[in-house]
């Protein structure tokens, strides 16, 4: 008995003989790439639910799987070269443009040569 969102053996098994993938498909390779295809999808949700989560929203839209995906290495290698609908692009600020950061222990050493001499 399949759960409503788990994908059913028959149907990707119909999926892999109607592509002609191989003259023979056995019987353990639609389990397995069933299994597959659940644990992908259920990686990807909790991750885009987290994402959601951060962003103070009660649903997943497609941003927090851009998100989601691009912030995972394995994900990001494995669906780096796809375009992700209203996804939106991966927030980056080179480090050129940001402000310099000024070291304390300088300012303050010269502020005490200055005072106390």
């Amino acid at each position: 008995m399949t759960r409503p969102n788990q994908p059913s053996r028959a149907r990707i098994t119909r999926f892999l003989k109607a592509r002609k993938y191989d003259e023979r498909v056995g019987a353990g390779a639609p389990l397995y790439l069933a299994a597959v295809l659940e644990y992908l999808t259920i990686e990807v949700l909790e991750l885009a639910g987290n994402a959601a989560r951060d962003n103070k929203k009660t649903r997943i839209v497609p941003r927090h799987i851009q998100l989601a995906v691009g912030n995972d290495e394995e994900l990001s290698k494995l669906l780096g070269d796809i375009t992700i609908a209203n996804g939106g692009v991966m927030p980056n600020i080179q480090n050129l443009l940001l402000p310099k950061k000024v070291c304390v222990f300088r300012v303050s050493y010269v502020m005490d040569m200055l005072l106390f001499n």
